[in-house]
């Protein structure tokens, strides 16, 4: 073997390793009324990393939200509604996904 093809492979090895160390964490929140649940719409959500690494997103229309290309660890996830804070702890594995458990917001 070549050198450059020995470098070629050494990139393609880092790279998918690199690929399988993130994940997309997703979730989704909503709110219950009447007995019907519907999609939250604008809540902020904070992902806090052990290293102090902070990440924000806003739901969508329809309740979801989503962070890219989350190295694998514990975080903390806040939910920001009306001034408060709902704390959860959650661990982000090596897959395509983590799924946070639907939450309900006020």
């Amino acid at each position: 073997m070549t050198i450059s093809r020995i470098v070629g492979w050494a990139i393609l090895l880092l790279l998918t390793v690199d690929l399988y160390a993130a994940s997309t964490v997703r979730g989704k929140l909503y709110r219950a009324a009447s007995g019907r649940s519907y999609g939250a719409q604008g809540v902020g959500v904070r992902l806090l990393g052990a290293t102090g690494s902070t990440r924000t997103a806003s739901t969508a229309s329809d309740g979801f939200f989503y962070f890219y290309n989350v190295p694998t660890g514990a975080y903390t996830l806040e939910v920001l509604v009306g001034g408060r804070a709902q704390v959860y702890s959650i661990r982000v594995a090596e897959q395509a996904y983590t799924d946070i458990a639907p939450i309900q917001v006020p």
